[in-house]
């Protein structure tokens, strides 16, 4: 799993005076890989700072990290209701709804991100924004073809091209009691032979 970065943007030091990371800052504790102390330290940081979203996108992006997706959704969606036009939010929402199998909800969420944009938007996020919407879009539906009803020889016709006949006498004879005209047996021997490019000869 890739993971998220963090809000690059406003990743700067924050001194907490929190235990016990009283002398380490939320971008610090990030870079060393303690998750948790992280997104609890950005979560500290959202309820007094005045750019909350960036704090909020980073406490999500940690539990993401963390393997919550849950907690992190929830962080990224308040950091979106706080600023809607802060990118990282919407790449953040869109990749915890993507990872609770809800690739539909992910597509929606990354493309309010592209909507949001703005001149004075990231270009390198919204980037990120584009590149997610190509890359996990659901694949075309496959056209679908009208075919009228079979019947039971057609399929028994299917099963005997599916699997080549090495003895053509006995194999003819079983077919031909369980229903299959002799001229469908015959179509089926040819596709047979025309799939394996050689004639099943007794």
């Amino acid at each position: 799993r890739k993971g998220c970065p963090i809000d690059a943007q406003h990743a700067r030091s924050h001194r907490l005076n929190i235990a016990p990371v009283a002398t380490m800052d939320a971008v610090q504790l990030y870079r060393a890989g303690k998750y948790a102390e992280a997104a609890a330290a950005w979560s500290e940081l959202a309820q007094t700072a005045d750019d909350a979203a960036s704090h909020l996108t980073n406490a999500a992006t940690c539990k993401m990290e963390l393997g919550l997706y849950r907690g992190a959704l929830k962080q990224a969606e308040s950091a979106v209701a706080r600023a809607p036009h802060h990118l990282r939010a919407h790449v953040v929402k869109g990749r915890a709804l993507a990872a609770l199998k809800k690739p539909a909800k992910a597509q929606n969420a990354w493309r309010a991100g592209v909507d949001a944009a703005t001149a004075g938007s990231d270009v390198v996020v919204l980037r990120e924004l584009e590149q997610l919407l190509t890359d996990d879009a659901p694949p075309p539906p496959k056209p679908s073809v009208a075919r009228g009803p079979r019947s039971p020889q057609a399929d028994l016709a299917m099963v005997v091209a599916a699997a080549p006949v090495r003895e053509t006498s006995k194999e003819a004879e079983r077919w031909v009691d369980k229903g299959v005209p002799q001229d469908v047996l015959a179509q089926a021997r040819g596709a047979v032979e025309h799939r394996t490019g050689q004639d099943d000869v007794d």
